[in-house]
């Protein structure tokens, strides 16, 4: 997209880039210019930055200079594609390497634009900042392979919610701040930045798949009672072969039985005579 406003005349450069925009919005107030905080910037920021520099005009040689030594081309962050945890989990190690402070953060900053504003910001030179950005690449692909011990989760969204549930009643302080998890990603990104020990980790998971194994065992018995009945030993090993040949379980075989004589009834009426016949005999 090519802009040909009053600030890309003054700066000689018509791309627009949301990302430089919030870097010279923050930049100039650096250097005085008492343009507010950056939510207060508003649809006309660009108007604004172009007032700044024309009644500061000895400030634009400054930006564009400070701009080649503090801006990393946007290729260096094009491997950033991976959704929402992979940002949120690469801008908590960028903020601590950087010695970003949170409570100056924009409230009108979230995702990528936080993470740019972060590293653009970071007033150390652009082989440091590459450096520091390639090292937390390897990290985060190294960070990924933990994603092993939560692959029981991966397949259903109800596990997360599940595993919400449980986290709220059994350890409210770790969640209190967060939303309920609704999706695998969010249960992710939990203990991406929770500072459990591996064992803590492991006992939380094992608790969960617990009470999932509880829920799901009462939803299942939903519609289903219980019964205790007295078979014979012929019976039962008959009952035996039926649930081995078919691979179900037995109760499932005395199911299928009693639904099939409902249909069809002859089996039972068939034995009832027989019965008759023999004890008149």
């Amino acid at each position: 997209m090519s802009l040909n406003d009053e600030l890309a005349n003054i700066l000689g450069d018509s791309r627009y880039s949301k990302r430089q925009d919030i870097w010279l919005w923050l930049t100039l107030n650096n250097y005085g210019c008492n343009l507010g905080s950056l939510e207060q910037s508003g649809p006309n920021i660009r108007d604004k930055m172009a007032n700044c520099l024309k009644a500061y005009p000895h400030l634009t040689n400054q930006v564009k200079l400070n701009q080649e030594k503090q801006l990393l081309p946007d290729d260096s962050f094009k491997w950033i594609n991976e959704g929402k945890r992979q940002i949120t989990w690469l801008t908590f190690r960028l903020a601590e390497a950087s010695g970003y402070m949170w409570l100056i953060k924009p409230s009108n900053l979230h995702g990528m634009d936080l993470l740019f504003s972060i590293i653009d910001g970071w007033q150390t030179d652009i082989t440091h900042k590459q450096f520091t950005l390639s090292d937390t690449r390897e990290k985060w692909e190294k960070h990924k392979k933990g994603d092993r011990e939560f692959k029981w989760f991966k397949d259903n969204n109800r596990k997360s919610t599940i595993a919400w549930e449980w986290l709220n009643k059994n350890t409210p302080s770790l969640v209190s701040t967060l939303n309920p998890f609704e999706r695998y990603e969010d249960l992710l990104i939990f203990f991406d930045n929770t500072y459990l020990t591996h064992e803590q980790k492991t006992l939380y998971i094992e608790k969960i798949k617990k009470r999932w194994s509880q829920q799901t065992y009462r939803e299942n018995l939903k519609g289903k009672a219980q019964y205790n009945f007295v078979l014979s030993d012929k019976a039962i090993a008959n009952l035996d072969k039926l649930a081995t040949l078919h691979e179900i379980s037995r109760a499932k075989v005395l199911e299928i039985l009693i639904e099939m004589e409902i249909k069809n009834n002859n089996h039972i009426p068939e034995r009832i005579m027989i019965l008759k016949l023999l004890n008149n005999a």
